[in-house]
């Protein structure tokens, strides 16, 4: 009799690991898929394949990622308002991650957006202020302080970014802009010269501004 309580037991035991072991999320597959397909530029069927993970469950797959993922993709598919949701998502969940405030930028700059493109900068520099992508970021800021006609701020980033890419053509056409913004005429002119020595390609749009500021 007592054997065969035992047996009921482990077998009543051993189910319960079986639904246990049946349960584990298998979602992880199907977020890889998505990675690959969004780095084939299947934006739509990556899409897909993220939200099929996302409704399986995730293991060993983080979620901020898959969030991130998403986001990239709307991103992609010009959906703006639904990439920044999904990146606010992923960043609640990993506030330190440099390319998702980054590229949360861009999604609200795409949407007109500039006060929220630039905050979300400069969280990216807060947390990785060298990063490898922080030239072209500082470069951003300085356009947008440009644009609003801010011109110390401007110059305040793009003298930052130089630093770091001095051969950078781009930096030294906004710097031209800059500089005469803020009425320094000769480091205007410098910075012009410099930009040409490099073959900045838009070197006669640049010169049609800084004649405007004349």
């Amino acid at each position: 009799m007592e054997l065969r309580k035992f047996a009921a037991v482990l077998a009543i035991a051993s189910a319960l690991v079986f639904t246990a072991c049946g349960s584990t999320p298998t979602g992880d597959k199907s977020a890889r898929n998505g990675d690959s397909l969004y780095k084939e530029q299947k934006y739509t069927e990556a899409l897909d394949s993220y939200f099929e993970a996302q409704e399986k469950g995730l293991n060993a797959y983080r979620e901020e990622k898959l969030y991130a993922g998403i986001a990239a993709c709307y991103c992609q598919l010009g959906e703006y308002e639904k990439s920044i949701e999904y990146y606010n998502k992923s960043l609640e969940i990993e506030p330190a991650n440099f390319e998702a405030w980054v590229n949360l930028g861009v999604a609200y700059r795409k949407t007109g957006d500039r006060d929220k493109a630039m905050e979300s900068y400069q969280k990216a520099l807060e947390y990785d202020p060298e990063n490898n992508a922080s030239v072209p970021l500082y470069t951003s800021l300085g356009s947008i302080y440009i644009e609003l006609d801010k011109p110390m701020s401007a110059i305040s980033y793009l003298e930052r970014a130089r630093e770091f890419y001095p051969e950078k053509a781009d930096i030294h056409a906004y710097l031209a802009i800059a500089y005469k913004m803020a009425f320094e005429p000769a480091k205007s002119t410098e910075a012009l010269e410099k930009a040409k020595a490099l073959g900045y390609p838009k070197i006669d749009a640049i010169q049609e501004q800084l004649n405007k500021l004349d």
